[in-house]
């Protein structure tokens, strides 16, 4: 994501003269990928930290799920998010 915010944000203040305004553009295309990689990231830490009848139960999903379920949960991050974020960007100027 720093990769990501790095080009987004070089892109929005190379645009304009006006700094805050190009933090205000960043923050607009960035603040609904940031909120989802946050909230995916609590929820796996749940799951990677859960005790009892959680545990056992991620324990069996786990057990039974193919080794490609993870990267099709997590294809949104990895995959053409990357070139999403600069199309939006382009869309957005």
């Amino acid at each position: 994501m720093a990769l990501e915010d790095a080009v987004l944000l070089a892109d929005q203040v190379s645009k304009v003269d006006d700094v805050p305004a190009a933090f205000r553009a960043y923050e607009d295309i960035r603040y609904l990928r940031a909120a989802r990689i946050q909230l995916t990231s609590r929820q796996f830490g749940e799951a990677y930290h859960a005790k009892g009848v959680l545990r056992d139960l991620r324990n069996t999903l786990l057990a039974t799920a193919r080794p490609e379920a993870l990267y099709d949960t997590l294809g949104w991050v990895f995959g053409a998010a990357g070139a999403d974020c600069l199309a939006t960007s382009a869309a957005a100027s």
